[in-house]
């Protein structure tokens, strides 16, 4: 199992990447739901804080907004991937 700082830096690691890849494909609604992801795990040192953050992250990402479920270029996918991977991991 991975502490909380493990598990924040997978996760920040992983909101920068979609971040990038949007950014880098011009995919505007992807870049700021990555800039609020980073935002709500930004400063993340409980466990507490860390469930509920990926609670929230999680229905973020399984609702789609920021369209995270149609990915259209394999920089955005991988990157989409990685997050879900990360958020899963920390539960």
């Amino acid at each position: 199992m991975l502490t909380v700082a493990e598990s924040v830096g997978e996760i920040m690691g992983a909101i920068a990447q979609l971040r990038s890849a949007a950014t880098v494909e011009g995919d505007r609604a992807r870049r700021r739901s990555a800039e609020h992801l980073g935002a709500r795990f930004d400063g993340i040192t409980t466990a507490e804080d860390l469930r509920d953050a990926v609670r929230d992250g999680l229905r973020f990402y399984d609702g789609g907004m920021g369209s995270f479920q149609d990915a259209d270029t394999s920089p955005v996918a991988a990157a989409i991937a990685r997050l879900g991977e990360s958020l899963r991991r920390a539960i």
